[in-house]
């Protein structure tokens, strides 16, 4: 009775932390229902073919600028049908891109509107890095490490996963901008780690534990500044403890909802646990692709979003390594999806259905992984405050490859 995790010793007493800050707005309001501007991408000037004969990469890709250009962003809009989708692997590293706030791609509904994705060969040796058939993408300058002006040190020592830091500075900081606070991975920190093995490798780890907030009140006399959601970690004046203003703010507002979406299966057999290392395999022809990934954004959302089995598809994969993936983001809400069946689960980072990396206070709920290596990960530093709920991981430890299963 009366217990206040905000006031707790993170380091003394045993603290379950306040984790109702997770996914959009933090919970305190619905995801929206945007209702247009509206971009019906099989209308002019776009013409995307809805029967799934035609490669509509570029059509729909215009509608999602137009939308973007727009000052309150708009609804791309996919009527029932199917849309091929593909990646020249030489040009670029997604099929659709949205990277302007306020933007919804919106489908017809699950089993009525389809995206499929063509392309099966997403990483070769002159061409490497992970592709995405939906990419939402922040600035660089929003990244949770990423350089500000101006800085701030802390005056004291916070302990406690509190919203309210004491600063030497409130001078050049108001309410709505997007910050870090941060402390320096110092070997002092690791010692206290436990981590042994990190000393002297503070740099190599990202150099900083960062936790990127907005700001919701400063008050010049008390020299303090008030976050949107809490620390998660103790940050000390040893380790630098300061807030940072990044030199900009994620993409926010997007949301992907209402579709199925599927990927053709790569035609090779060679899906072993390090295959992904042997350029000659079709392991590594897929090896660390998504369908769907989200970084450096807030305030979004990926909602009713199935996979699919394409007919085309001898195999029963529905994809071919990775389904959703959240990279430092903050506030991202997953809700009602059900994605199932990579082709490849292999060492590396494959057969991962849904990923929050790096990420912090989002929110996966009432979804179901099924049949994939990993259904549901959290990883890397930083990562925290979040939260899944109501969800379904069934079948793991499998993945498709050139037939139905392996395990």
């Amino acid at each position: 009775v009366g217990y206040d995790p905000s006031a707790a010793n993170l380091e003394t007493e045993k603290v379950i932390q306040d984790f109702s800050y997770a996914g959009y707005a933090a919970g305190r309001k619905r995801i929206p229902d945007a209702t247009g501007p509206v971009f019906d991408v099989t209308q002019a000037p776009y013409f995307a073919d809805a029967s799934g004969v035609v490669d509509s990469t570029d059509a729909i890709q215009s509608a999602i600028n137009a939308a973007g250009a727009g000052p309150g962003g708009g609804v791309v809009y996919l009527p029932a049908g199917t849309y091929r989708l593909s990646i020249p692997i030489a040009s670029r590293s997604q099929a659709l891109l949205i990277d302007k706030s306020g933007v919804v791609l919106r489908g017809a509904g699950v089993g009525r509107t389809f995206l499929l994705n063509t392309t099966h060969v997403m990483n070769t040796p002159e061409h490497r890095g992970a592709k995405a058939v939906i990419r939402v993408l922040g600035p660089s300058g929003a990244g949770m490490a990423a350089g500000g002006s101006p800085q701030t040190a802390l005056t004291a020592d916070v302990l406690s996963s509190t919203r309210v830091l004491p600063v030497a500075s409130v001078t050049g900081f108001s309410v709505g901008q997007t910050v870090s606070a941060r402390i320096d991975l110092t070997d002092a920190w690791i010692a206290e780690t436990k981590e042994p093995g990190w000393v002297g490798q503070g740099d190599a780890l990202g150099g900083v534990l960062s936790f990127r907030r907005t700001i919701a009140a400063v008050d010049a006399s008390a020299r303090t500044i008030t976050l949107d959601a809490p620390v998660r970690h103790p940050l000390k004046l040893r380790d630098g403890a300061r807030l940072v203003r990044l030199g900009a703010a994620p993409v926010n507002e997007v949301g992907l909802e209402d579709f199925s979406i599927g990927n053709l299966q790569h035609p090779g057999t060679t899906w072993g646990e390090s295959a992904y290392t042997d350029p000659a395999t079709a392991a590594y022809a897929v090896h660390d692709s998504k369908l769907i990934e989200l970084t450096r954004v807030r305030d979004c959302w990926v909602r009713r979003v199935n996979t699919y089995r394409p007919s085309q598809n001898t195999s029963t994969a529905h994809l071919l390594s990775n389904g959703v993936r959240v990279n430092a983001s903050t506030h991202v809400t997953i809700a009602e999806c059900v994605f199932q069946r990579p082709q490849y689960g292999g060492g590396g980072g494959n057969g991962y259905l849904f990923t929050l990396y790096g990420s912090q206070e989002c929110l996966i709920r009432d979804s179901e992984a099924r049949f994939s290596r990993h259904g549901f990960d959290i990883a890397a530093l930083g990562a925290s405050g979040n939260v899944i709920t109501a969800c379904v991981d069934g079948d793991t430890g499998l993945a498709t490859g050139a037939t139905g299963s392996y395990a």
